[in-house]
């Protein structure tokens, strides 16, 4: 299915440079590589590396360790077992989403390319090099977008290593900024993932009521409300419960 579908973006790019009609024109010209990099870039490795990162997330989300005597991890926990089982696949990632940057870096997913290096550099524990990727585009990117979801990315970076002031000035900056749903949502729980981990369980409960409307699946939001309730009985707030159930 998604091969047709690359065929027939293919062939609607070739009746639009065919419709053009005016070459010579210097500015028709760019436009025409302009749109040529994005259908390149899009429909090619960066899509191929999005789904591999989707399903690399996925195997590590299923992974998760339920100790119910405990607060549930809201993330994946990172080491060197899940670095050895998903090597391949995050390699394989940064080698599809490198080729957008170096063979199509006028394209519009050159900014989204470099995020999804930064992740999988992220899995591999990689984390100085991760941190470097989203910095890189925080800074330079123009796509608001983008940069946000870099930012989610270095605050969740900095959370892994334990560096917590640098976590709380990302979370600081990210109140200035806004993004997509899912963006959203990743912003929600990285936060309540940093306060439980700096015994601050109660602020973590605002964000936790935050994220779960924006959570999709249906297996995950249940599991969200479970730790959101261990967070309620923790903070005394027993009337929630119920609440957190429903």
């Amino acid at each position: 299915m998604i091969r047709y579908l690359q065929i027939y973006r293919w062939a609607a790019l070739l009746v639009f440079l065919l419709g053009l009609g005016v070459a010579g024109c210097a500015s028709d010209k760019n436009l025409v590589a302009h749109a040529f990099n994005n259908v390149a870039a899009r429909d090619n490795a960066y899509f191929l590396a999005r789904e591999k990162l989707q399903a690399t997330e996925d195997k590590l989300y299923a992974g998760r360790v339920n100790d119910y005597n405990q607060t549930l991890p809201l993330f994946p926990a990172l080491d060197s077992n899940s670095v050895r089982a998903n090597r391949a696949d995050l390699v394989d990632i940064i080698k599809k989403a490198s080729m957008p940057i170096q063979h199509r870096p006028g394209s519009d997913w050159t900014d989204d390319a470099y995020v999804l290096v930064g992740w999988a550099r992220f899995y591999q524990m990689q984390f100085t090099d991760a941190a470097q990727t989203f910095k890189y585009v925080n800074s330079t990117s123009k796509d608001a977008n983008a940069k946000h979801e870099a930012l989610i990315g270095l605050m969740r970076t900095f959370v892994a290593e334990g560096e917590y002031d640098s976590a709380k000035a990302v979370s600081d900056l990210l109140d200035k900024e806004s993004g997509l749903p899912k963006d959203a949502r990743q912003l929600f729980l990285t936060r309540a993932d940093y306060y439980i981990r700096t015994d601050e369980p109660a602020k973590a409960i605002p964000q936790l009521e935050k994220a779960i409307p924006l959570i999709e699946a249906k297996n995950e939001r249940s599991r969200t409300r479970y730790i959101l309730a261990q967070l309620y009985q923790e903070a005394g707030e027993n009337k929630k419960l119920t609440t957190s159930s429903t």
